[in-house]
């Protein structure tokens, strides 16, 4: 999902929403995943997280700042095509104990990228102590666009971070 005046990088297409769903519930049980950090954007996050928690996962959410403003710029950018995400989203939120949602800021957001590269960085180290408090290495499962841009803060962005920290990363691929 994307912004106004972007390309769908995540088009509305049910078919898509299933096979990404498939997709990910295969790559969660391959990967034994009993924990997750993310944050719950619309798209792929939410499907991560609605997955985790059918799976009985723990499941941490970061968001970069005030809930609303996350679903303005990151759920459904306030399109009413798109609304479906936000109550999804909201359905989520709803499955979480107080002490499974975070928040890098509760401010608005101020147009900035540096909140999601902020939020990227929690993200991280949350899943890295968390997996050390289990005793075993942390792993990331994603899902990328191969063809998204390494933009600050973006999936791309999380995905080079965590690598260069020697980490793994499994890549969903759709192909």
């Amino acid at each position: 999902i994307d912004p106004p005046g972007h390309p769908p990088r995540f088009p509305d297409d049910p078919a898509l929403v299933r096979k990404v769903r498939r997709a990910i519930r295969a790559e969660l049980e391959t990967a034994r995943a009993r924990f997750a950090v993310g944050s719950l954007a619309g798209g792929a996050d939410v499907i991560f997280a609605e997955e985790l928690l059918a799976r009985g996962a723990e499941l941490q959410v970061v968001l970069p700042c005030a809930l609303d403003d996350f679903r303005s710029t990151s759920v459904d950018y306030d399109r009413p095509e798109l609304a479906h995400w936000r109550r999804r989203q909201a359905r989520v939120l709803k499955r979480l104990r107080p002490d499974q949602l975070h928040h890098a800021t509760k401010e608005p957001y101020l147009g900035t990228v540096e909140l999601f590269t902020y939020t990227n960085e929690m993200v991280q180290g949350m899943a890295v102590v968390r997996a050390a408090q289990f005793g075993f290495p942390p792993e990331a499962v994603v899902l990328l666009d191969p063809k998204a841009r390494r933009t600050p803060g973006g999936a791309r962005h999380f995905v080079d971070v965590w690598r260069k920290g020697g980490r793994p990363a499994r890549e969903i691929d759709l192909a």
